[in-house]
C-alpha cells in the first residue's frame, strides 16, 4: 500500500465525512476511480482543487489508490442496512477491512447495552469485506461461528478481520469486535466464492 499522500477530487464527485477515531472516512460516489480528473496531493495539503480545506476532506490513499477497495467502500456505504446502522469502512495497509461503529442506543437490548445481533452484524461486515477485497471474488456468507466474550459496556466498537485461507471455492476468515475496554466478540467465518468482480 501507499503512504504519504492522499487522493482528492477536483470537483464534488466524492463526499467526505470527518475523522472517526483519528482516521479520515469517505463516501465514494458512483464516479469510477479511473477518472483522469483525480489528483494526488501530499497528506498535509491545505485543501483540494475543489476549494475545500481541512483533513476531513482529504481521502485516504491507502483505500482510494486501490480501485477494488474504492468500489467495495462505495457498495458498503450505499447499503440500506448500513445507512441505518451507521458503520464506516476503511482498509488498513494489509488490505483488511476495519469497520467502526459509534454506539447508538436504538441498537441496545433490554439491558441497555449493545444487542448481540449488532455484534454479529459487525463481525459479518468485517469478514465479508475482507474476504472480497483479498480474494478479488464476489462472496456470500456461508457460515459464521460466533463467541460473545464480554458486554460492549455502551462503548463504540471496531470490527476487524484477517484471512486464514483463500481457497478455490471459499475464503476462511477470523473476525473480532473490540471496544476501548477490550475484546468483545470473535468469530470464524466461511465466505463462498460465487463469481468475479467486473473488470474496469
Amino acid at each position: 500500500m501507499f503512504s504519504g499522500a492522499v487522493l482528492v477530487p477536483p470537483s464534488p464527485r466524492i463526499a467526505c465525512t470527518g475523522s472517526v477515531a483519528g482516521v479520515d472516512q469517505l463516501l465514494v460516489s458512483k464516479q469510477r476511480m479511473s477518472d483522469p480528473c483525480y489528483s494526488v496531493f501530499s497528506g498535509d495539503a491545505p485543501g483540494c482543487a475543489c476549494g475545500r480545506r481541512g483533513r476531513s476532506h482529504l481521502l485516504r490513499r491507502s483505500s482510494m489508490s486501490n480501485p477494488l477497495h474504492a468500489f467495495l467502500i462505495e457498495q458498503f456505504t450505499e447499503a440500506p442496512l448500513n445507512k441505518t446502522l451507521g458503520v464506516t469502512l476503511e482498509y488498513n495497509a494489509q488490505g483488511e477491512a476495519v469497520c467502526r461503529w459509534k454506539r447508538k442506543p436504538e441498537f441496545d437490548h433490554g439491558g441497555q447495552d449493545t444487542h448481540g445481533g449488532t455484534l454479529m452484524t459487525l463481525l459479518d461486515m468485517a469478514g465479508w469485506f475482507t474476504a472480497a477485497a483479498q480474494s478479488g471474488a464476489i462472496v456470500v456468507t456461508s457460515d459464521i461461528n460466533v463467541r460473545l466474550l464480554s458486554p460492549a459496556k455502551q462503548q463504540d466498537l471496531v470490527a476487524t478481520a484477517k484471512v486464514i485461507r483463500d481457497g478455490s471455492k471459499a475464503v476462511i476468515v477470523e473476525m473480532t469486535v473490540s471496544s476501548p475496554k477490550g475484546l468483545v466478540a470473535m468469530a470464524n467465518g466461511s465466505f463462498a466464492k460465487i463469481g468475479e468482480f467486473p473488470k474496469g
